[in-house]
């Protein structure tokens, strides 16, 4: 069975949205892959610092490379 995906709409300030799609940029991250990352971070059980650095390590390193490649 595929995976399904669903759209979220969520009313926030210009300048909230603009500092999450920076920190999104800067982790080389869609806002979706971002907003997942946070929700991860948050769950129990998933260790954060453990998950930031693997994020920073991998998206933050590789990923405007990953992207390219996906193209």
């Amino acid at each position: 069975m595929g995976r399904t995906t669903e759209t979220i709409q969520v009313t926030t300030t210009p300048d909230f949205k603009k500092q999450l799609e920076q920190e999104a940029a800067r982790l080389n991250l869609s806002l979706s892959a971002y907003l997942f990352y946070l929700h991860s971070r948050q769950r129990a059980g998933i260790d954060p610092s453990l998950l930031d650095r693997m994020v920073e390590e991998v998206f933050g390193r590789y990923g405007r490379v990953m992207r390219r490649l996906a193209d």
